[in-house]
Order: C-alpha cells, then sequence, then structure tokens
C-alpha cells in the first residue's frame, strides 16, 4: 500500500492583532513623552503629538483617538476615552469646562499640566477641545 505524500505545510496567518500591537506601542510612546507635570527640555518639546491611524482631522473618534495619544487620560478623567486619571480635573465631573479655558490650558499649561502648545498644532488643539465639549460632563446632561 502506497503511504500518501505528506502534506505541505501551508503559512501561518499573521495574527490579527499585530496592528493593535503597534497602536499600543504609540500610545504608550505617547504616554511617556506626556509626563503631566513634568518640566519637558528643548528635545520633547519641539515633538508634535498626532494619533495613530486617525486620518483626517474631525468628529469624535479622531478627538478620542487624540485624547489618548496625546496622553491626557493619565491624568484626567474621561469615560468615553476609558481614562481613569487621577491627578488632573475629572472631565467627567467638571462643571467649568468651556472651550477658552480647554484652550488656554493646552497653551499655557496649568497647575502642573505643561503647555502643548509645541506639541499640539492649533488645529489639532482645536479638535481635542471639540471633542472633550461633546462628550464631558454638563449639567444639561446629569442623566446620560
Amino acid at each position: 500500500m502506497a503511504s500518501a505524500a505528506p502534506a505541505l505545510s501551508q503559512p501561518r496567518p499573521v495574527p490579527r492583532h499585530r496592528w493593535a500591537i503597534g497602536i499600543l506601542a504609540a500610545a504608550a510612546a505617547a504616554v511617556a513623552a506626556c509626563g503631566c507635570g513634568a518640566t519637558h527640555g528643548p528635545a520633547t518639546a519641539a515633538r508634535t503629538i498626532a494619533p495613530a491611524g486617525a486620518g483626517p482631522v474631525g468628529g469624535l473618534t479622531a478627538g478620542r483617538r487624540l485624547y489618548v495619544a496625546a496622553g491626557c487620560g493619565r491624568c484626567h478623567a474621561l469615560r468615553d476615552a476609558g481614562a481613569r486619571g487621577g491627578s488632573g480635573p475629572d472631565f467627567d465631573t467638571s462643571e467649568r469646562l468651556d472651550r477658552a479655558g480647554i484652550l488656554a490650558g493646552l497653551v499655557e499649561g496649568a497647575n502642573g499640566m505643561p503647555s502643548y502648545a509645541d506639541r499640539l498644532p492649533s488645529a489639532r488643539r482645536e479638535l481635542l477641545a471639540d471633542y472633550l465639549l461633546a462628550v464631558a460632563w454638563r449639567p444639561h446632561r446629569r442623566g446620560r
């Protein structure tokens, strides 16, 4: 009786989670670069933060990605972004969020928060403000 030829082994498919590892690595690098409250030298001040795979600027998804990539959730809690924060104002409970305040805080920094003027271009700061104003807690949204 003739034996069957051994089957050629087929190439193993690339695991689907490989792309996620790249995104997580980029997010971890952004969080490490944030250093909320730390002083920043010229090398880090010149870096520009862009969300990994955000695509065109606009929309809640891009705002959420930017919030995560910039490391905002390391200090500021925001349920929509899955951020628990801890040392900065909690955006889920803050009643004092307004566009001018958000933009001023990003440019000037305050109370241990570094300035993001050199790391987030104006369009990205505007996107982040739009996102926060769309999803953060508001007195008229108590039931959400």
